[in-house]
């Protein structure tokens, strides 16, 4: 080998190893970039997966990762997509077994204590129990009252008075509020899949402050909180239950974006604060609740991002996020077209009274809706919604 071909070799391998180290640096470096800082404000910017997952693949996945119940596990990680769960999934079979009934049969002041759960008319845990198992899912799903073993049972002594019944007389216990629970929520009503929520809430809260008071303890498995996030996106998806649709800002289902450190968490409290004023309006909250527009003065989504007052604008909040948040608005409102109609057809109407306990049909129940206002705040999303047929009584 001659010196000129030696050099032309050991020339060759240097830049071989020069591209192969340049190789591994680029390796090395696209392992160190982090995904999030390359579009902070994408929804895919989180700690969970952002496909979907079936029940069974979601536990199989996030098991490794989980060692017993953990109330604030999900913090920080983000948010699920639940869109190939099934509620057969993660509810005992028996619960499906059961036939529902149609509210709108009932009295007037019994459907008002059962939609609005004020007790009013129902005040004697033996005729909510009854009306429960004959299959009324908003009855079933008012025993959520209950989970908290410190909720008050009345009863009627043969006296005729109306009594609270000690502990030990208790005929609904937390075990078997939370059943009946669950057996409303398996009906598909949205107001039954919210308090299905507040029911599990309320059995983590007793039994982790007053462990010294729970007689017959439920297990709390590790993904008891997936199974109540999923209740309350169905009962937003389903009805957009005001209380729900409030609940869904709440710190404890959008930590995973966290204030100081991800844009994320403005986005995502934008969102559920826009589509809360529009379902509110849609309801004609502001007839009936005087506070409404207020309330949108302090909580909605213009505060957030611009400020009211004294209240200061999200730290996060600029034109580029903004921006992104209404896009992720109009996207949920064309993925949901048919929430509006069955927030109609189904009494969705979170109205108080009993002179407004009424149903799709009667004389009334439209004035409860303003489809006409919908249409022109859908406008700015390029959504329209047909009005409903109109339905007599004689249709149900």
């Amino acid at each position: 080998m001659t010196v000129s071909t030696l050099s032309k070799t050991i020339a060759l391998s240097l830049l071989v190893l020069s591209l192969s180290a340049c190789d591994k640096a680029g390796d090395d470096t696209a392992k160190t970039i982090d995904p999030f800082a390359i579009n902070p404000l994408s929804p895919e910017n989180q700690v969970y997966p952002t496909e979907a997952l079936t029940w069974n693949e979601w536990v199989a996945y996030d098991s490794p990762n989980r060692s017993g119940f953990d109330r604030y596990y999900h913090l920080g990680k983000g948010t699920l997509d639940f869109s190939k769960w099934k509620a057969e999934d993660l509810l005992p079979a028996e619960v499906f077994k059961h036939r529902h009934r149609n509210m709108c049969e009932l009295p007037n002041e019994i459907r008002d204590a059962l939609r609005y759960g004020g007790g009013l008319a129902i005040r004697d845990i033996n005729e909510l129990l009854a009306l429960a198992e004959y299959g009324y899912a908003e009855a079933q799903s008012l025993m959520s009252n209950f989970c908290d073993d410190r909720g008050r049972q009345y009863a009627y002594n043969e006296r005729g008075s109306l009594v609270k019944l000690p502990g030990d007389k208790k005929p609904v216990s937390a075990r078997a509020a939370l059943y009946w629970a669950q057996r409303g929520a398996a009906s598909g009503n949205a107001l039954a899949q919210w308090r299905l929520v507040q029911c599990m809430h309320d059995i983590y809260l007793f039994q982790d402050n007053h462990p010294d008071k729970v007689s017959d303890p439920i297990e709390l498995d590790p993904f008891w909180y997936d199974k109540a996030q999923y209740w309350l996106e169905q009962s937003v998806e389903n009805g957009l239950i005001h209380d729900a649709v409030h609940e869904r800002w709440h710190w404890a289902y959008i930590a995973g974006f966290p204030k100081s450190e991800n844009p994320r968490f403005f986005i995502e409290r934008y969102k559920w604060k826009r589509l809360w004023e529009i379902q509110g309006n849609f309801r004609l909250s502001r007839d009936y609740n005087r506070h409404f527009d207020e309330a949108v003065s302090f909580n909605g989504s213009k505060a957030l991002a611009y400020g009211y007052k004294f209240l200061a604008a999200s730290p996060h909040s600029s034109d580029k996020t903004v921006a992104q948040a209404e896009k992720e608005v109009g996207e949920w409102l064309r993925a949901h077209p048919d929430v509006w109609h069955n927030i109609y057809e189904h009494g969705y109407i979170e109205r108080p009274g009993s002179e407004e306990a009424l149903c799709v049909g009667e004389p009334g129940y439209d004035a409860f809706f303003d489809f006409d206002w919908l249409n022109k705040e859908l406008a700015q999303y390029d959504i329209q919604v047909p009005l409903p047929v109109r339905v007599t009584l004689t249709d149900r």
